[in-house]
């Protein structure tokens, strides 16, 4: 009984280290630095969500296919949206180059404008700008005093006197001083009270006549062919002339400083007359001005009510409208524009 107890245990012990040899030639990884993940000639096939995960031999030829055959099942039941995946497109900014040389003042000054400045103002406000004043003044007083019968026998209105290219250049002259000298009316720039006496206006015009100049004043019946339709029929074509003498005369320097609007003091009876209660002029027609950092005016342009302030182009709104506008003739020259947040928008 013994011996055989004996050989028993003898026969188990030789078990466990023949097992135990087994276990000592498995490779260990942890234990061999020089270690590589593949050396095992073991792969591993990520099938797809659908499929198993299984584990095929290296030597076996099937597994690329079985590899191909399940990813293009996963493809077709279930479709990438790349919709939503970040792209990256840049676009270069063009450098349109600004030219420096070209600043400045582009009006002829001679030596005798020193002691004569009325050249200069000559060049802006040219003399073909004011026969359209003189012609459009006389065919409307000549319309006037047929419409106005005088009531008595001798009275001064009967008949329309024609005004010369002189005597409006004198109106304007008296329009100018008046916006630099304050007055509670306009009679009283021409009367002999020593609060509002003035000795160049009188000398200049007298009062009354000045007041029919104002009657009259317009510039709608010089051509009798007028292209334009609706409130700026009335400024054709001195508006847009006196826009292009403003460009020509001078040329801006990289940055235009200020693009805003102005409110220009108006009470009368207008229909896109503007009420904005932060200015100074609360009532009056408002102006969107681009302008330099100096405040000489490059561009205008006028409000003229929600019928036509609609946007040129489909797709722009009506403030981007404004801003393309007045900055045409200065686009693609390298200008640098500040404005406001009203003004900016992210199409522009």
């Amino acid at each position: 009984m013994a011996n055989s107890s004996k050989k028993a245990i003898e026969e188990f012990l030789n078990e466990s280290f023949e097992d135990e040899s087994d276990i000592s030639n498995v490779y260990d990884s942890d234990a061999d630095p020089e270690y590589q993940p593949g050396e095992n000639n073991k792969n591993i096939n990520f099938a797809g969500p659908s499929q198993s995960l299984e584990l095929t031999s290296a030597d076996d030829p099937s597994a690329d296919e079985s590899f191909s055959e399940s990813s293009s099942d996963s493809s077709d039941d279930e479709p990438v949206d790349n919709s939503n995946l970040w792209v990256n497109r840049y676009l270069d900014i063009p450098d349109f180059g600004f030219n420096s040389d070209s600043i400045g003042i582009k009006l002829e000054i001679n030596e005798s404008a020193r002691d004569n400045p009325i050249e200069i103002f000559k060049q802006i406000w040219t003399d073909e700008i004011t026969e359209i004043f003189v012609s459009s003044i006389n065919k409307y007083g000549e319309n006037m005093s047929l419409q106005c019968h005088p009531h008595n026998k001798g009275t001064k209105n009967k008949h329309s006197k024609r005004r010369i290219s002189e005597e409006v250049q004198h109106f304007l002259a008296v329009c100018l001083l008046g916006g630099s000298i304050q007055f509670s009316v306009v009679r009283d720039m021409f009367s002999n009270n020593p609060l509002y006496y003035h000795p160049i206006a009188g000398h200049i015009k007298p009062g009354r006549r000045f007041e029919k100049l104002c009657r009259c004043f317009s510039v709608e019946y010089s051509n009798d062919t007028n292209p334009l339709v609706g409130p700026m029929k009335k400024h054709y074509p001195v508006f847009d002339m006196l826009i292009q003498n403003f460009q020509k005369s001078y040329f801006p320097d990289e940055n235009l400083s200020s693009l805003d609007e102005s409110l220009l003091l108006h009470r009368g009876r207008l229909v896109w007359r503007h009420n904005i209660k932060g200015k100074k002029a609360k009532y009056g027609i408002q102006f969107y001005e681009l302008c330099t950092h100096d405040g000489y005016v490059l561009n205008v342009d006028m409000y003229k009510g929600k019928q036509t302030s609609s946007a040129v182009e489909e797709g722009v709104s009506k403030v981007d409208n404004i801003v393309l506008t007045l900055m045409k003739p200065f686009l693609n020259k390298g200008h640098s524009l500040y404005m406001d947040n009203f003004y900016n928008s992210v199409t522009l």
